[in-house]
């Protein structure tokens, strides 16, 4: 699976913007979050190996099932930018929350792809669904890892 450079460009600038929403850089955060959208779907284009039929009924569901997935990054992006202002001086009921958050949100993670695995089924095999769900994976994990590396851990 081959990274484009725009996708890790994009990437790396949602992570540096990833605390930056109470300055007032709420608007770059979306439009580089659409720009990653955009080589995500380039991403599973070019990995899925879908036929013309399968192509037009799958990228309407795809396209939905990233905004549930947005949804709950909204969530993340939510947690971490609460961590950014408290993580120097974490305070015992703000890291009760954000314990609860991250269980919700794993929890929510599933729920999505539990949900949309039948409606995928509908338009494609089980090979090419599973397929789907290793190169969102793959990408996720790509994500998980840049941004474990841009957050210190807990003073």
């Amino acid at each position: 699976m081959a990274l484009t450079k725009s996708f890790v460009f994009a990437l790396t600038t949602i992570l540096s913007l990833a605390g930056s929403v109470a300055f007032g850089q709420a608007d770059e955060i979306e439009l580089t979050r659409a720009v990653i959208q955009t080589e995500r779907q380039a991403i599973v284009a070019a990995n899925l190996g879908l036929t013309n039929e399968e192509g037009q009924r799958f990228w309407p569901l795809f396209r939905e099932y990233r905004n549930d997935v947005a949804r709950v990054g909204d969530r993340a992006v939510n947690m971490i930018n609460t961590y950014a202002e408290n993580y120097q001086n974490l305070s015992e009921d703000t890291a009760e929350w954000m314990l609860k958050e991250f269980v919700e949100i794993e929890k929510a993670k599933a729920t999505v792809r539990e949900t949309w695995v039948p409606r995928f089924r509908e338009v494609l095999s089980s090979v090419k669904l599973a397929r789907f769900f290793q190169i969102e994976n793959k990408l996720d994990a790509i994500v998980n890892y840049d941004l474990s590396e841009s957050i210190p851990l807990i003073q």
